[in-house]
């Protein structure tokens, strides 16, 4: 920071590395000091490597300043926010597969994904432990954003596989069906190839920018991009197939309609809120993403309840 009281310079600060909270810096926040009525010229220097491929070209040059106050406020309530969500989220995946062991059904899907979701809260790129107290659970090649190419194909393989089973499409929708398999295959060779990749983290791709340029489109053979279409033509087919069978008569697939519901109230949630936060700001996303989190359990709950109303009828 340069101006009337001199240049001032702070250490550099690396993630996994450092302390990650001092009076002074809360991990690559710094408080510094800017003489009012002047100008103050901020130079801001920083290391990608290796690159992180989702933010490697234009946006991911930035910096934000505030007051010392707001920082801290956020960076106060953002961690409460994720252990509000990781929380109920670890005890309804654990809960679930109690209920596998027990009863069998569906619900075996629902815990892996819960669990899989609260792994990725904790240990992911934007995770509790990695992100708000700067240390790395297992590897950092798990929680870098190289993480998501593996973790993302295994998700969207066990909500297709949960899809499938619980609309029953072997005997209701017998062609459909075998596009979810060839889906589920699909997938299962994405999570081998990304599984490879990460294994030899960091490759030339996120080493060698020159040969490999930022494009912003992730790391992997098949870009996240393209990956995720599938899932979401086949999320939305189940959800159109889940109102074709409540409407013959299927009591869980009218809980599975329910639970595809729930997530879409964000969008009036969130055009309220940006009326009501004056826009896109810290917040927003303070208040926006715990409801999006209760929203997306909830959706994992009325789950439950189509498999258990699935598992009465057949009873």
């Amino acid at each position: 920071v340069k101006n009337s009281l001199g240049t001032t310079e702070y250490d550099y600060w690396k993630l996994g590395l450092h302390k990650h909270r001092t009076d002074t810096r809360i991990g690559s926040e710094y408080q510094i000091i800017l003489l009012k009525n002047e100008v103050s010229v901020i130079y801001n220097f920083f290391r990608n490597r290796p690159a992180d491929r989702f933010n490697s070209k234009g946006n991911y040059h930035r910096m934000m300043v505030g007051s010392w106050e707001a920082v801290r406020d956020k960076e106060f309530l953002a961690p409460l926010s994720k252990i509000a969500f990781i929380a109920p989220s670890l005890l309804f995946g654990i809960y679930y597969l109690i209920l596998f062991l027990i009863s069998r059904g569906n619900y075996i899907w629902l815990s892996l994904a819960l669990l899989l979701i609260s792994f990725a809260q904790l240990c992911g790129p934007a995770g509790l432990l990695t992100y708000h107290f700067g240390f790395y659970l297992l590897t950092p090649s798990v929680s870098s954003v190289s993480g998501m190419i593996v973790s993302f194909p295994i998700l969207f393989l066990i909500l297709t596989e949960f899809f499938r089973r619980s609309l029953d499409l072997r005997n209701q929708f017998p062609k459909i069906n075998k596009i979810y398999l060839l889906v589920n295959m699909f997938y299962s060779i994405i999570i081998l190839l990304n599984l490879t990749l990460l294994i030899r983290w960091p490759n030339k791709e996120q080493l060698d920018l020159i040969q490999y340029p930022p494009d912003n489109l992730g790391p992997g053979i098949i870009k996240f991009h393209q990956f995720v279409i599938p899932f979401v033509i086949l999320l939305l087919s189940s959800v159109v197939l889940a109102f074709l069978s409540w409407r013959r008569g299927s009591r869980p697939s009218g809980y599975l309609c329910l639970s595809f519901l729930l997530p879409f109230l964000i969008i009036p949630i969130a055009a309220i809120s940006y009326l009501s936060f004056d826009g896109f700001n810290w917040h927003f996303w303070s208040f926006i993403s715990p409801v999006a989190g209760i929203l997306f359990l909830g959706m994992f709950v009325t789950f439950g309840f189509s498999v258990a109303q699935g598992m009465n009828d057949l009873k």
